[in-house]
């Protein structure tokens, strides 16, 4: 089984912006709805979980551009054109 299409063709740091983007106006809503909302201890629970994952994928998405922007002799081995997401 090879990667996943999306993975396949690398990604494009206008697409991680706008994922990043996104994600932060995401985790807002989350947290306004642990304030406002009252609720039941499982979608509390549920949110919270939300709440830490996309939280990691803001995290992973300023280390993409972070480690795709360092020069190349920083990382030998690495170079932009190959630097595609890998199925594990």
């Amino acid at each position: 089984m090879g990667p996943a299409p999306h993975l396949e063709k690398g990604f494009d740091s206008e697409e991680v912006g706008f994922n990043l983007v996104y994600n932060l106006q995401y985790v807002e809503y989350l947290q306004q709805t642990l304030i406002e909302i009252s609720l039941s201890a499982v979608l509390e629970k549920l949110t919270y979980k939300s709440y830490i994952v996309t939280g990691v994928g803001i995290v992973e998405a300023v280390l993409f551009h972070l480690v795709r922007d360092l020069p190349k002799n920083k990382l030998p081995g690495l170079e932009r054109e190959k630097f595609k997401g890998k199925r594990v």
